[in-house]
């Protein structure tokens, strides 16, 4: 999949570097002043009117420890090279679901964590209850629950007769979560761990404050 992507990324820059209207710059760019930017290579280029484009990136909320363990996102999901027996997913929305699914048919046991009340909160009613009913018949979906800790912990062996090879260890991950409206928690044990809480905007590496360009929380 990424070595098709890369693939279309390349022509998209091929044609924009052969374009004689355009001055194509593959380089990263920061605001300096109000409708002024310099490019990495100092390179300073000014304009009355800047068009921002400048996409997505996973959001990782604030979990405690979340930093400490190996986790996946979105955007690295698809480079593992073995099917974990078991995974959780944090979130409760699109990119959650489509992954649960995807990973349960391939045969792990798949555990998702949402926030909100409902699965798919987005969606329609009607669209959310039927997509909880029927993924639920093969992924456990949880929902208003947030997950507040995570740690690593090293499993045993099947045989326990060689603990030499540390590479044939399987590494678990522990979430505990809390029930948003009673406090309860409870610990969820996974092999591996999908962050699925959106995406954020990478508006911060061009410093928009520098233009006195006002932002929120997304954008």
């Amino acid at each position: 999949m990424r070595h098709h992507i890369k693939e279309e990324i390349d022509m998209i820059r091929n044609g924009l570097s052969k374009s004689q209207n355009i001055n194509y710059y593959p380089d990263i760019a920061e605001f300096i002043e109000p409708h002024t930017m310099k490019l990495s290579d100092n390179v300073t280029i000014r304009s009355k009117m800047i068009f921002l484009c400048t996409s997505s990136k996973p959001f990782l909320p604030p979990i405690k420890g979340l930093e400490d363990i190996t986790n996946h996102t979105s955007d690295t999901i698809l480079a593992m090279d073995r099917l974990p027996e078991s995974i959780a997913i944090v979130g409760g929305r699109y990119i959650a679901a489509e992954y649960g699914h995807f990973f349960s048919s391939m045969g792990s046991k798949v555990t998702i964590v949402g926030r909100n009340k409902q699965f798919l909160h987005t969606e329609e009613t009607e669209i959310s209850a039927l997509a909880d009913r029927e993924l639920g018949r093969h992924i456990t979906i949880i929902t208003n629950n947030e997950v507040i800790d995570v740690g690593e912990q090293e499993a045993a062996l099947a045989n326990n007769n060689d603990t030499s090879n540390k590479d044939k260890r399987k590494q678990r991950k522990n979430l505990i979560i809390k029930d948003r409206n009673t406090g309860e928690r409870r610990t969820i044990t996974a092999e591996e761990v999908l962050i699925a809480t959106g995406r954020s905007p990478n508006t911060d590496i061009l410093h928009p404050e520098r233009a006195m360009i006002k932002t929120d929380e997304k954008r």
